[in-house]
């Protein structure tokens, strides 16, 4: 009975002796997340901190969260200023289309690698004081106009669309071009031939 003891203590005492020897989260989180991993795939339970992991993994899923959020109003912030901010949109376009295009990809790629994701962005939408806070107030600090909605005009599906961005400038295009046409028949006409641009 004593000898059995005497090694389930020894047992306990060598368990916390590698314990020590490992990398601690505090000390060097890349070098205990690969410890974390090879106990994992070496199939040494004993040895892995569970808790820690546990909680690695909630900051993990917080984390696809909080960049889809930041993507989702970076994108809808330039698509507000792309079709409201128009006396700065001929110096600004590229630049804007291009975070655009840029927040989009992201966004695709986001949302495919995690597919349980995919409820949140109408619901970061659908949020008015997320929109007026950050998404709208994001738009005026950067025009200085208070031209913009207050609330979002669109559904997530929209924002999400290539082809949306596209429709967006072509009719605010529309709208200018054609109410510079002498007569009502000739802005009729006008929104005609641009409308089958779109």
């Amino acid at each position: 009975m004593k000898n059995v003891e005497s090694r389930v203590v020894s047992d306990k005492s060598k368990k916390a002796a590698a314990n020590r020897a490992r990398p601690q989260r505090e000390q060097d989180f890349y070098a205990w997340l690969i410890d974390q991993a090879d106990l994992l795939r070496t199939h040494r339970p004993a040895f892995a901190d569970w808790a820690g992991i546990a909680e690695e993994l909630e900051a993990m899923g917080a984390s696809e969260k909080r960049e889809l959020k930041s993507r989702l109003i970076v994108l809808t912030a330039h698509l507000l200023k792309c079709k409201y901010a128009s006396q700065q949109r001929k110096a600004h376009q590229n630049c804007w289309r291009e975070t655009i295009r840029e927040q989009r990809r992201a966004l695709n790629d986001l949302l495919a690698e995690n597919p349980s994701l995919k409820q949140i962005p109408q619901t970061v939408i659908s949020d008015t004081d997320l929109y007026r806070e950050h998404i709208r107030a994001d738009a005026i600090d950067d025009t200085g106009l208070d031209t913009f909605p207050h609330e979002c005009p669109w559904s997530i599906d929209s924002i999400l669309s290539p082809s949306f961005l596209a429709r967006t400038i072509i009719t605010t295009c529309c709208d200018s071009l054609c109410a510079k046409l002498p007569d009502r028949q000739n802005r009729l006409r006008g929104y005609a031939a641009l409308s089958r641009l779109v």
